[in-house]
């Protein structure tokens, strides 16, 4: 999948592109919101990162690229590769992990149940 400029010539977006579109849809989400639909998922233990990372899902989804480790590492400071705290999101259902045949990576989407709660 490719996201394009919108010009009269059309060239791909680089990854500094991508990744300031996805800062930018980061800031258009609801800490508070985050919190208690975490809190609904009785999602333990409650830390500031966890919300982050579920704002970097979130925006992620909402421009249509799928939420890999490779494009959620660039926000979260403090981890190497967070596939960790991917795999224990989806262990509480706010991701839904889908395995891609013939492919090394894995590919998250969110839950439908949980974007309803952030809406």
């Amino acid at each position: 999948m490719h996201l394009y400029r919108a010009s009269a010539l059309v060239e791909p977006l680089k990854t500094n592109d991508v990744l300031d579109l996805i800062r930018e849809q980061i800031k258009t989400f609801d800490d508070v919101k985050i919190y208690y639909a975490l809190k609904q998922y009785k999602f333990k233990p409650f830390r500031k990162k966890s919300i982050e990372l579920v704002k970097v899902c979130l925006a992620i989804e909402s421009l249509g690229l799928p939420i890999t480790s490779d494009l959620v590492n660039p926000f979260t400071q403090t981890e190497h590769y967070p596939t960790t705290r991917l795999h224990v999101l989806g262990d509480k259902h706010v991701l839904i992990l889908k395995r891609k045949l013939g492919h090394r990576f894995h590919e998250w989407v969110m839950h439908p149940a949980f974007k309803q709660l952030i809406r």
